[in-house]
């Protein structure tokens, strides 16, 4: 389970997922 929560993008901006589920911002591609 934690590794689930590691493997999960973070997105502080909390934006809706997209009509895929996709999530739309990644901080990750940002950083």
């Amino acid at each position: 389970m934690l590794r689930d929560i590691l493997d999960t993008p973070v997105s502080p901006e909390l934006l809706p997922a997209d009509a895929n589920g996709q999530i739309a911002q990644k901080t990750e591609s940002i950083l």
